[in-house]
């Protein structure tokens, strides 16, 4: 039963890819500097999920690149999940010979 008001349920649209906005601002000449470098960083960090790898290919600091990166839009350009480091693999971790996690059996 409606009510006085009957606010009828919008088709929202899907966002649109974040890698075309950004090749558009970019055509466009409508982003600034800094707002370019952090949004190339954070696609460099979203393929990599890693900011030291991420860093390395920029050259620079993976502190200062971590400073430039925008978490949602990480996410929007679908942020790749990292593996765990080294250190927390599990040692004598029984596995597939040719998925080794130490190879030639080094630890």
């Amino acid at each position: 039963m409606i009510r006085r008001k009957y606010h009828p349920e919008t088709k929202t649209e899907h966002p649109a890819d974040p890698l075309s906005e950004l090749s558009t601002a970019v055509t466009q000449g409508t982003l600034t500097l800094d707002e370019l470098e952090q949004a190339y960083s954070t696609l460099v960090y979203a393929q990599t999920g890693s900011y030291r790898e991420a860093a390395r290919r920029l050259g620079r600091d993976w502190r200062t690149l971590k400073s430039k990166i925008d978490e949602r839009l990480a996410v929007r350009f679908g942020k790749a999940s990292r593996p765990p480091p080294e250190h927390h693999r599990l040692r004598g971790t029984e596995i597939d010979p040719a998925n080794r996690l130490w190879p030639n059996g080094a630890r």
